[in-house]
């Protein structure tokens, strides 16, 4: 347990956290393949399972996807215009003098 508290350098974070984002969707497809093969080995494949397993797949796919577009806009939201409109339709128009 005495690896949990000791420092790791950026350098090896961004190694695991790159290795692991470029990787995973391929060990997933990996594991797939060969749920599918082991399934069509031992004779218990049949179209249900198989529409399950593609299903799940598919699942995973739009999750990573949707993760994605959600922290893309985290970090990009911030950065964009959006912070320097005004607060409200009377301050835009000079009817209101006080501050948002």
């Amino acid at each position: 347990m005495d690896f949990l508290s000791r420092h790791i350098s950026d350098f090896h974070l961004n190694y695991w956290e790159t290795l692991i984002d470029d990787w995973f969707f391929v060990f997933a497809m990996a594991f797939l393949a060969f749920e599918l093969i082991r399934y069509a080995v031992v004779k218990k494949l049949n179209w249900q399972m198989m529409g399950d397993t593609v299903t799940n797949f598919i699942t995973l796919v739009f999750f990573i996807s949707i993760s994605f577009v959600l922290l893309a806009g985290f970090y990009i939201g911030p950065m964009s215009g959006l912070r320097n409109l005004p607060c409200s339709i009377f301050r835009q128009h000079g009817l209101r003098s006080s501050s948002c």
